[in-house]
């Protein structure tokens, strides 16, 4: 029996986490054409000439550029437990991350993608925040990173059948 609800059902769902949003996607439109510098009409008396600067955008722009060159620093902190030490497995650990990242990297520049920092820098200075879809997984032996920076303007809901 599908227990997943009638296509109603799931556009009311769809619908109220829209409406849920709908101030925080109004805020990521207005951060955008903020960025996009598209004109804005302060005063609409006759005779008034409104100009659009490209101040805020040159700021964004070089406030992106400094952030894309930093360098990405993995550190992972764990509370002590006595009488143990952990430090090469956390530094094993730390390893591993920072070569998925760099195999990610890798995977977007074959699919002609930017690289996910750069992204991930775009998205959070322009829409608030970022979001990545990340899939890890073993094929023949090989560890396969899938990682893929996602607009959160376009987020998509997911609903199980608890809500």
């Amino acid at each position: 029996m599908n227990n997943k609800g009638s296509a109603t059902d799931i556009r009311k769902k769809v619908e109220d986490k829209e409406s849920e949003w709908s101030e925080l996607n109004i805020r990521r439109d207005k951060d955008y054409d903020i960025w996009n510098k598209e004109p804005t009409e302060k005063d609409k008396h006759k005779g008034t000439v409104n100009i659009t600067l490209a101040d805020p955008r040159a700021f964004a722009d070089e406030l992106q550029k400094g952030l894309v060159r930093s360098e990405r620093r993995i550190q992972i902190y764990h509370g002590e437990v006595k009488g143990t030490d952990e430090r090469e497995e956390i530094s094993d650990l730390e390893r591993l991350f920072d070569f998925c990242f760099e195999r990610a990297d890798f995977r977007l520049s074959k699919i002609h993608s930017i690289p996910l920092k750069d992204a991930l820098v775009w998205y959070i200075m322009v829409r608030g925040e970022g979001a990545v879809r990340i899939v890890n997984y073993l094929l023949n032996g090989e560890l396969v990173t899938k990682y893929l920076p996602l607009d959160p303007r376009w987020h998509t809901y997911e609903h199980s059948n608890d809500n």
